[in-house]
């Protein structure tokens, strides 16, 4: 894990995912380099009408923690760059 302290880290919002399978692969890349990472869903219905709803009214949160914030976008840059060339 890269350089965290033994302490509970305060998360924050790196990037928000359409659905959970774009934020489980988002963690899978992040967390294969090393990076901490929690995912937080929201769904907008589900709070309203209480289902797992999916649409334009959810979304899930890609958190990392907050040391590691600056150095995760720039990761989530190069990948997005990366896949911008293929």
């Amino acid at each position: 894990m890269k350089g965290c302290s033994m302490m509970t880290p305060t998360w924050r919002l790196l990037t928000n995912a359409a659905n959970m399978m774009e934020a489980e692969i988002l963690k899978g890349a992040l967390e294969s380099s090393g990076f901490p990472v929690n995912l937080k869903w929201e769904s907008f219905s589900s709070i309203i009408f209480g289902n797992s709803a999916t649409g334009p009214y959810s979304q899930v949160q890609v958190l990392v923690p907050e040391e590691l914030l600056e150095e995760a976008q720039e990761f989530l840059t190069s990948m997005q760059e990366d896949d911008e060339e293929r």
